[in-house]
């Protein structure tokens, strides 16, 4: 029998005792079940019957509707109308059939489809060609060898990383340098990006230099994270997120780049020993590349700005003037 033909079932009561919700061989499904769904049963019923398959032991195990029947339970009762099919049929098939009952309401979020893609792949032996050229675009992905590799990859993350890549809450990017990493230091890296609530370019910017840093020092990155002075600044009562995610990553690019942070030490050593007029701010180039300081000026009056021009020429001709711009 081919998967596009017409799967033999019989709606039937079905005992919600006789139901395995812990056999998740079809589930797709990710996540709580929406509260629209647990108020629609609690109030009209069940409108759409799930499917389940009868197993060897007598037992049915779900093929769609694992919300449904869990929802059901918990509200009291004890019998749920289902569409049941036999041992008989298909796995694939009915596999399928369970994508398109979810698909049929609700695009799957990224989670889902990585699960999807993995048991069609390793649970259900689909060649990764058909996968490709069938099944990614029937879940609305472009059929690309590379895009499946990497949802393969993202079906191994763990919990709690998992729910924050289903909610949107984590990069992609960064879910797939976490599975590839130890367990050690994707964890200590994803404490301190949930800790901080770090957006997805700051959850990039911490995971290049703590693996920068590692790199560099030939520690692993859950040394690095557990260096005493950044969980100093992870354990601040009186910061908000914002602020401590300002430190935590200047802390590690200082320690990425040494040199440069030297330089900046400095260059604010030397500013303050001018002793600048309020209206006047010295700025280095941006990460003291390009060579080309900024001299930013404010006056109301054209004394203020005479005042700031001669003790500008004063500056011009010091010696620490000279030293600023050799640095770094």
């Amino acid at each position: 029998m081919g998967i596009e033909e017409d799967i033999p079932r019989q709606l039937a009561s079905v005992a919600l005792t006789e139901i395995d919700l812990e056999d998740r061989w079809y589930q797709v499904s990710y996540g709580p079940p929406p509260p629209a769904l647990a108020a629609s049963l609690h109030t009209v019923g069940l409108i759409n019957p799930p499917t389940v398959q009868r197993r060897q032991d007598g037992r049915w195990r779900v093929v769609a509707g694992f919300r449904r029947c869990a929802l059901l339970r918990e509200q009291g009762a004890t019998t749920i109308s289902a569409w049941c099919v036999e041992e008989a049929v298909p796995e694939l098939a009915l596999f399928v059939w369970s994508l398109g009952d979810n698909l049929g309401i609700r695009a799957l979020n990224v989670v889902e489809c990585a699960v999807a893609l993995h048991k069609l792949v390793r649970q259900f032996h689909v060649p990764e060609t058909e996968v490709v050229s069938r099944y990614m675009p029937l879940l609305n992905l472009q059929g690309s060898r590379t895009l499946l590799q990497r949802y393969l990859s993202l079906a191994g993350l763990p919990e709690p990383m998992r729910q924050w890549l289903a909610e949107d809450r984590l990069s992609q990017e960064v879910a797939l340098r976490l599975v590839e990493m130890s367990d050690g230091d994707a964890s200590a890296l994803f404490a301190v990006i949930s800790q901080l609530r770090l957006g997805k370019n700051h959850q990039r910017d911490l995971v290049r230099l703590a693996e920068d840093v590692a790199r560099r020092e030939s520690m692993s990155i859950q040394q690095v994270l557990s260096a005493p002075e950044l969980q100093e600044v992870l354990r601040k009562t009186d910061w908000s997120p914002g602020q401590k995610t300002e430190k935590v990553l200047t802390w590690l690019r200082q320690r990425r780049f040494p040199r440069l942070a030297e330089a900046e030490r400095r260059s604010h050593e030397l500013i303050r020993s001018l002793d600048l007029p309020a209206n006047v701010r010295l700025s280095p180039p941006a990460n003291f590349e390009g060579g080309e300081w900024q001299c930013h000026v404010q006056f109301g009056s054209g004394e203020e700005l005479r005042a700031a021009a001669q003790r500008l020429q004063q500056i011009a001709e010091s010696s620490t003037l000279r030293e600023l711009l050799l640095l770094p």
